[in-house]
């Protein structure tokens, strides 16, 4: 904005055809423009090279192009201006020019569309990979548990009858980079709660998503209920230990809680300063700060002026050099940072800068008076004007006080309800009880959704989806049968998702390719004779596989770096979920004790036993490790 503002200002400001420069030639003029502006421009080409400001590479080129062609067609024009060469071709240079560089902006914003993307990957008969499959450090376990048993629960959580959510739902989060999201408009579907779970996931990491997971001392109990039942919303007050912003006097503003990770998130009135409390210490200070008698007492100064909001009133105002103050009738305001209200149609937001503004002054103007005038300071002590400003609207601060009490309550009331209600419907438990623990044993299922959840379409979830389980449960026993099952399944599953729209022959069979199928190749290692076989019933094996890319992935990546894949049954895998010295027990076991366990859950004791993670190390659970990164086959290894 501020680069178009001064170019804006060059044109309009240095020109023949106003006040300031009347007297000077328009050549001498025109020339000073053209060549201001072309100093200018070159500057913030420089600077854009030099920092290079856009996330990615292409955005950064368009510009560049986009600020080289502004700057020649301005060198062409100071070209006119000093008639420096036909006039005619130079007109012609510059709509050349003109056109050249939008071609290449269009062009660099094509290439990053789908289409283009999808149209260059058939082109180049290129095949993508999402991670690094030939990886010696490949986490295969990590890899299997996202793409098998997460994708299903979440499959199973966003689309069944029972537990999807309603038709034109939209899916809104207050989200802040200070804190974990919080989903707004929850309607109560499971579906709403295991996305909130997965962005919190995303935002704070696996490690702080299971530290927060873990049992609350009673103090912090307390603590948290004190503050969810008495100070969540508006006028509350919090001064750090530390604190050096000298914008922030009062230390008021508005605070609301963050379930989990449970947080108190204090916003600030004066400048919208926001200050995340997370620590048992600072929770225990700001209870205490805010049960002061002191705080109270400002608190209560506050609440009465918000009972004069929006109603006519007998205020001070005084007219300016003049130190006599005069009482008239007027409308108090409240100035916030946001116009946005709560559902009574409240405004709720930070910010508390109050005027009257007079409507019976004899003055043509309308006259505004602020805090100086009507003697609010910032310990809100009362004033003589404040006690007056209140004596004299004694029936409407009565009135209005105990409406705004009232209506900080059901604020209260309504998080306290919406909280307790997602917890209801899903727990934060259950992306570490089960959505990121694959270990668990059929048979155990349905104990731990009983004994962890309170929702009982979850709790029957192992009886209303008992097919998809027991597909889920076989899936995984299949493909961590050994190691290669284990390599196998990851190398045609990436394929099938990263290539199958582009690849006719895949779409055709997706019975034969798609993991979605019993039928399909990724669970079924094969030798390389018989992958061949497979491939030409299918219609997919050309050219006998000597320029192709499973050439590669038998025959070695590259020449240089050949390998050999000997498909054998060994190598097998131990379950964690076996205990040592028990015996392994079969799938129709499994299911029978499932069943049993079912017919038996209204006997269960109720409990929520803490689960902790052995597997995962890095901080987020969406993030993979380096070695898994982005590939894509070489030019020379193409189709199959």
């Amino acid at each position: 904005m501020a680069n178009k503002f001064f170019l804006i200002f060059l044109v309009c400001v240095i020109s023949k055809d106003n006040c300031l420069f009347r007297s000077f030639s328009r050549s001498r003029i025109e020339t000073i423009n053209y060549g201001l502006q072309v100093t200018f421009m070159v500057i913030l080409f420089v600077l854009h090279w030099r920092n290079e400001p856009f996330l990615y590479k292409s955005q950064n080129l368009s510009e560049y192009w986009s600020r080289a062609g502004y700057v020649i067609t301005t060198v062409l024009g100071l070209l006119t201006v000093l008639k420096v060469g036909p006039e005619r071709k130079i007109t012609i240079a510059v709509i050349a020019i003109n056109v050249f560089i939008l071609l290449i902006v269009f062009w660099h914003i094509v290439i990053h569309t789908d289409r283009y993307k999808s149209f260059v990957k058939v082109m180049k008969k290129r095949l993508d990979f999402s991670l690094n499959i030939y990886s010696p450090r490949l986490d295969f376990a990590k890899h299997i548990k996202r793409r098998v048993w997460q994708e299903t629960w979440t499959t199973l959580l966003l689309t069944s009858e029972q537990f999807k959510m309603h038709e034109n739902k939209t899916v809104a989060f207050s989200q802040s980079p200070f804190r974990p999201p919080y989903l707004l408009n929850f309607s109560g579907t499971a579906a709403e709660r295991h996305v909130e779970n997965l962005k919190i996931i995303r935002q704070i990491g696996i490690k702080n998503y299971t530290s927060a997971m873990a049992p609350l001392s009673t103090s912090l109990i307390k603590l948290r209920s004190i503050i969810v039942d008495n100070f969540v919303g508006p006028d509350m007050y919090y001064a750090p230990e530390f604190f050096t912003h000298k914008i922030i006097k009062t230390c008021f503003g508005k605070a609301y809680v963050v379930p989990f990770p449970f947080s108190v998130v204090m916003v600030y009135d004066e400048d919208e300063t926001v200050l995340v409390l997370a620590e048992e210490w600072e929770i225990e200070r700001y209870v205490q700060q805010n049960e002061n008698k002191e705080i109270q007492r400002r608190r209560h100064v506050r609440q009465t002026l918000r009972a004069l909001e929006g109603k006519v009133i007998i205020g001070p105002s005084r007219e300016k050099n003049d130190t006599e103050i005069q009482y008239y009738r007027g409308i108090l305001s409240i100035q916030r940072h946001k116009r946005s209200k709560w559902s009574n149609n409240y405004n709720m937001n930070p910010g508390f800068k109050i005027t009257v503004s007079y409507v019976d002054i004899q003055s043509p103007n309308e006259r505004v008076v602020g805090h100086d005038v009507l003697g609010i300071t910032e310990d809100f002590q009362m004033t003589s004007q404040l006690k007056k400003l209140f004596s004299d609207n004694k029936e409407t601060v009565h009135i209005g006080l105990a409406e705004i009490q009232k209506l900080m309550e059901e604020y209260r009331q309504y998080y306290r309800d919406e909280t307790k209600w997602k917890e209801e419907t899903l727990s934060y438990g259950f992306f570490i009880n089960v959505y990121d623990n694959p270990s668990i044993p059929l048979e155990s299922l349905p104990a731990l959704l009983i004994t962890t959840e309170e929702n009982q379409l979850i709790q029957s979830l192992p009886e209303s989806e008992y097919p998809s389980l027991i597909y889920l449960y076989e899936r995984m026993r299949v493909v961590n049968l050994s190691r290669v099952h284990q390599w196998w399944y990851l190398f045609w599953e990436d394929l099938w998702r990263k290539n199958h729209n582009e690849m006719p022959d895949l779409i055709k069979n997706p019975e034969k390719f798609s993991p979605a199928y019993r039928t399909s190749l990724c669970y079924y290692p094969m030798t390389r004779i018989e992958l061949e076989e497979f491939l030409g019933k299918c219609g997919s094996w050309q050219d006998g596989g000597k320029k192709g890319f499973l050439h590669s992935v038998f025959g070695g990546r590259k020449k240089v770096t050949s390998k050999k894949w000997n498909i054998t049954r060994g190598d097998t895998i131990e379950k964690e979920s076996i205990i040592q010295g028990r015996n392994k027990r079969t799938m129709k076991e499994r299911m029978m004790i499932m069943k049993d366990i079912m017919l038996k859950r209204k006997n269960f004791q109720r409990a929520r036993p803490f689960f902790i993670l052995r597997e995962e190390e890095d901080s987020d659970s969406e993030n993979g490790d380096n070695s898994d990164g982005f590939n894509s086959a070489s030019e020379e290894e193409t189709w199959l």
